[in-house]
């Protein structure tokens, strides 16, 4: 019955006011709420035994490196194991930051390499991938907590 109301009001509502249907798209509702929708997914995941950290994207984004501290983040990721991530993606990592392929990631910034390593991580399967994800926030945010 819910969605039978909603459909009515919809077209009550193009009727009244004259206009055809704009669909708003299906992130519509997550936008009006984002506090809510946050909320919600941190406790699922708290829920399942993860600990889960959030930094807001707009930091990362204007928090920039340096060359030399982006290698060496990604030398203690995979080199000294801080990340644990499978070692036969640190050259996707590098190369992903170091030479971008969209230019919202060419500024040197945290959120860039946190993108190097997100993108790599595709390659593994669904469940690996997962987990290093999982694990990256947690050891970008103690990387460069300093930073923001």
């Amino acid at each position: 019955m819910a969605i039978a109301h909603k459909i009515l009001v919809a077209i009550y509502h193009m009727l009244s006011q004259q206009v055809s249907y704009n669909d708003l798209g299906d992130l519509y509702l997550d936008k009006l709420n984002q506090h809510h929708l946050t909320r919600n997914l941190v406790h699922r995941l708290e829920r399942l035994g993860y600990t889960v950290t959030l930094t807001p994207e707009r930091a990362w984004q204007r928090s920039e490196l340096t060359d030399v501290t982006a290698k060496v983040a990604i030398y203690e990721a995979f080199v000294e194991g801080k990340l644990e991530p499978p070692k036969h993606l640190a050259r996707s990592v590098h190369d992903l930051y170091f030479e971008p392929k969209y230019e919202e990631f060419r500024p040197r910034t945290i959120w860039s390499v946190s993108n190097a390593f997100t993108s790599a991580f595709k390659e593994l399967d669904p469940i690996p991938q997962f987990r290093a994800t999982a694990k990256l926030g947690e050891f970008l945010e103690a990387r460069f907590s300093q930073s923001f």
